[in-house]
Protein backbone atom coordinates (compact mmCIF):
# COMPACT_ATOMS: atom_id res chain seq x y z
CA UNK A 1 0.00 0.00 0.00
CA UNK A 2 2.84 2.40 0.84
CA UNK A 3 4.54 1.71 -2.48
CA UNK A 4 1.31 2.46 -4.35
CA UNK A 5 0.76 5.61 -2.30
CA UNK A 6 4.25 6.85 -3.27
CA UNK A 7 3.51 6.14 -6.94
CA UNK A 8 0.19 7.97 -6.75
CA UNK A 9 1.87 10.92 -5.02
CA UNK A 10 4.53 11.09 -7.77
CA UNK A 11 1.87 11.02 -10.49
CA UNK A 12 -0.12 13.78 -8.79
CA UNK A 13 3.08 15.89 -8.60
CA UNK A 14 3.67 15.25 -12.32
CA UNK A 15 0.09 16.24 -13.21
CA UNK A 16 0.42 19.44 -11.18
CA UNK A 17 3.58 20.32 -13.13
CA UNK A 18 1.84 19.64 -16.46
CA UNK A 19 -1.18 21.74 -15.47
CA UNK A 20 1.04 24.62 -14.31
CA UNK A 21 3.02 24.49 -17.55
CA UNK A 22 -0.13 24.35 -19.69
CA UNK A 23 -1.52 27.38 -17.88
CA UNK A 24 1.76 29.24 -18.33
CA UNK A 25 1.91 28.36 -22.05
CA UNK A 26 -1.69 29.52 -22.56
CA UNK A 27 -0.94 32.81 -20.80
CA UNK A 28 2.20 33.34 -22.90
CA UNK A 29 0.31 32.55 -26.10
CA UNK A 30 -2.21 35.27 -25.28
CA UNK A 31 0.48 37.95 -24.88
CA UNK A 32 1.56 40.12 -27.80
CA UNK A 33 4.36 41.75 -25.82
CA UNK A 34 5.72 42.29 -22.33
CA UNK A 35 6.36 45.38 -20.26
CA UNK A 36 10.14 45.43 -20.07
CA UNK A 37 12.15 47.27 -17.44
CA UNK A 38 15.86 47.82 -16.99
CA UNK A 39 16.94 44.89 -14.84
CA UNK A 40 20.13 43.60 -13.26
CA UNK A 41 20.07 39.99 -14.49
CA UNK A 42 22.71 38.67 -12.05
CA UNK A 43 20.56 38.47 -8.89
CA UNK A 44 17.60 37.09 -10.85
CA UNK A 45 19.79 34.35 -12.33
CA UNK A 46 21.23 33.55 -8.89
CA UNK A 47 17.68 33.20 -7.50
CA UNK A 48 16.72 30.86 -10.34
CA UNK A 49 19.81 28.70 -9.72
CA UNK A 50 19.04 28.55 -6.00
CA UNK A 51 15.44 27.58 -6.73
CA UNK A 52 16.29 24.98 -9.37
CA UNK A 53 19.04 23.25 -7.44
CA UNK A 54 18.96 23.82 -3.75
CA UNK A 55 15.23 23.70 -3.07
CA UNK A 56 14.80 20.37 -4.87
CA UNK A 57 14.88 17.08 -3.01
CA UNK A 58 18.07 16.05 -4.72
CA UNK A 59 20.85 17.83 -6.55
CA UNK A 60 22.79 15.13 -8.41
CA UNK A 61 25.20 17.39 -10.28
CA UNK A 62 27.65 20.05 -9.17
CA UNK A 63 26.74 23.60 -10.18
CA UNK A 64 29.17 26.40 -11.05
CA UNK A 65 27.84 29.94 -11.45
CA UNK A 66 29.96 32.64 -13.11
CA UNK A 67 28.26 36.01 -13.55
CA UNK A 68 30.52 38.70 -15.01
CA UNK A 69 31.07 41.60 -12.63
CA UNK A 70 30.64 44.07 -15.50
CA UNK A 71 27.37 42.50 -16.71
CA UNK A 72 25.16 45.31 -17.97
CA UNK A 73 21.46 45.42 -17.13
CA UNK A 74 19.03 44.08 -19.73
CA UNK A 75 15.52 44.97 -20.80
CA UNK A 76 13.37 42.31 -19.17
CA UNK A 77 10.14 41.34 -17.45
CA UNK A 78 11.52 39.79 -14.25
CA UNK A 79 8.63 37.43 -13.45
CA UNK A 80 8.63 35.96 -16.95
CA UNK A 81 12.41 35.85 -17.32
CA UNK A 82 12.86 33.87 -14.12
CA UNK A 83 10.40 31.30 -15.53
CA UNK A 84 12.60 30.93 -18.62
CA UNK A 85 15.71 30.55 -16.47
CA UNK A 86 14.01 27.94 -14.28
CA UNK A 87 12.85 25.92 -17.29
CA UNK A 88 16.36 25.75 -18.76
CA UNK A 89 18.00 25.06 -15.41
CA UNK A 90 15.46 22.35 -14.58
CA UNK A 91 16.27 20.54 -17.84
CA UNK A 92 19.98 20.70 -17.07
CA UNK A 93 19.37 19.36 -13.56
CA UNK A 94 17.04 16.62 -14.76
CA UNK A 95 19.31 15.28 -17.52
CA UNK A 96 22.71 15.57 -15.85
CA UNK A 97 23.66 12.45 -13.88
CA UNK A 98 24.99 12.27 -10.35
CA UNK A 99 28.58 13.50 -10.37
CA UNK A 100 27.99 15.62 -13.48
CA UNK A 101 28.63 19.34 -13.83
CA UNK A 102 26.35 22.20 -14.81
CA UNK A 103 27.94 25.56 -15.62
CA UNK A 104 25.87 28.74 -15.59
CA UNK A 105 27.48 31.85 -17.05
CA UNK A 106 26.30 35.37 -17.79
CA UNK A 107 28.36 37.66 -20.04
CA UNK A 108 27.99 40.76 -22.19
CA UNK A 109 28.51 40.10 -25.91
CA UNK A 110 27.88 42.49 -28.79
CA UNK A 111 25.28 44.62 -26.99
CA UNK A 112 23.54 41.62 -25.51
CA UNK A 113 23.41 39.87 -22.16
CA UNK A 114 24.11 36.20 -22.85
CA UNK A 115 23.23 33.54 -20.31
CA UNK A 116 24.72 30.11 -20.96
CA UNK A 117 23.69 26.91 -19.21
CA UNK A 118 26.00 24.03 -20.14
CA UNK A 119 25.87 20.50 -18.76
CA UNK A 120 27.69 17.25 -19.37
CA UNK A 121 24.50 15.20 -19.22
CA UNK A 122 22.91 12.73 -21.61
CA UNK A 123 22.78 15.14 -24.54
CA UNK A 124 20.43 15.23 -27.50
CA UNK A 125 20.88 13.29 -30.76
CA UNK A 126 21.60 15.63 -33.68
CA UNK A 127 18.59 14.36 -35.64
CA UNK A 128 16.25 15.44 -32.80
CA UNK A 129 17.87 18.76 -31.91
CA UNK A 130 15.65 20.79 -34.25
CA UNK A 131 12.52 19.57 -32.41
CA UNK A 132 13.40 20.51 -28.81
CA UNK A 133 11.30 23.69 -28.95
CA UNK A 134 8.15 21.83 -30.07
CA UNK A 135 5.46 21.55 -27.43
CA UNK A 136 5.26 18.15 -25.73
CA UNK A 137 8.27 16.84 -27.63
CA UNK A 138 10.66 14.76 -25.58
CA UNK A 139 13.90 13.44 -27.00
CA UNK A 140 13.77 9.63 -27.24
CA UNK A 141 16.71 9.19 -24.86
CA UNK A 142 14.91 11.36 -22.28
CA UNK A 143 11.60 9.51 -22.26
CA UNK A 144 11.00 8.10 -18.84
CA UNK A 145 13.64 10.29 -17.16
CA UNK A 146 12.60 12.81 -14.57
CA UNK A 147 8.96 13.30 -15.49
CA UNK A 148 9.06 16.40 -17.69
CA UNK A 149 6.10 17.18 -19.93
CA UNK A 150 8.05 18.51 -22.91
CA UNK A 151 6.97 22.12 -22.28
CA UNK A 152 9.99 23.64 -20.52
CA UNK A 153 11.98 24.69 -23.59
CA UNK A 154 8.89 25.86 -25.54
CA UNK A 155 7.98 28.05 -22.55
CA UNK A 156 11.53 29.40 -22.34
CA UNK A 157 11.58 30.14 -26.08
CA UNK A 158 8.24 31.98 -25.99
CA UNK A 159 9.42 34.11 -23.06
CA UNK A 160 12.72 34.97 -24.74
CA UNK A 161 10.87 35.74 -28.00
CA UNK A 162 8.57 38.13 -26.11
CA UNK A 163 11.74 39.85 -24.84
CA UNK A 164 12.96 40.31 -28.42
CA UNK A 165 15.83 37.94 -27.68
CA UNK A 166 17.01 34.59 -28.94
CA UNK A 167 17.55 31.12 -27.50
CA UNK A 168 19.72 28.40 -29.00
CA UNK A 169 20.55 24.81 -28.10
CA UNK A 170 23.69 22.89 -29.01
CA UNK A 171 24.17 19.29 -27.98
CA UNK A 172 25.91 16.01 -28.64
CA UNK A 173 24.54 12.67 -27.51
CA UNK A 174 26.38 11.48 -24.40
CA UNK A 175 28.38 14.70 -24.12
CA UNK A 176 25.91 17.25 -22.84
CA UNK A 177 23.88 20.26 -23.86
CA UNK A 178 24.46 24.01 -23.98
CA UNK A 179 21.55 26.45 -23.97
CA UNK A 180 22.20 30.15 -24.70
CA UNK A 181 19.66 32.85 -23.90
CA UNK A 182 20.37 36.24 -25.47
CA UNK A 183 18.69 39.47 -24.34
CA UNK A 184 19.15 43.12 -25.34
CA UNK A 185 21.45 44.96 -22.99
CA UNK A 186 19.99 48.17 -21.60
Amino acid sequence: IRERAVQIDEQVDYLNIVIDQLQEMATLDSLADLTLVTLDIGPLLQDAVQDAYFKKRETPAAVEVDIAKDLPPAYAAPDRLISAFRAVLDNARRYTPTGGLIKVQARAEDGQVVITVADNGIGIPSDQLARVFERFYKVDSARGIGGGAGLGLPIARRIIDLHGGNITVESALGQGTTVRLMLRAA
